[in-house]
């Protein structure tokens, strides 16, 4: 589910729309706050796991280095 920048406030949004946000994955876009408010405010809504999007592109990275847009992450319960 799209949780525009992992916010607490954009978890509640999604909430008042009538999407319940645990358990589940969470697609959210980096920036706006850190990678450690991310993680923390994910799990603190119980979401398992997240992907993160990196909108912007680097200068720094050549494109025959980067891994793409995309940074995947695992936070939450580990799956057995």
């Amino acid at each position: 589910m799209y949780v525009n920048y992992g916010r607490r406030d954009d978890f509640r949004t999604a909430e008042s729309r009538g999407v319940d946000v645990r358990g589940r994955v969470a697609l959210l876009r980096l920036g706006a706050t850190s990678v450690r408010d991310k993680v923390r405010d994910t799990r603190h809504v119980d979401v398992h796991g997240d992907v993160r999007v990196n909108e912007r592109t680097s200068a720094v990275t050549p494109p025959e280095r980067s891994s793409g847009n995309i940074v995947h992450s695992f936070v939450g319960r580990r799956v057995v």
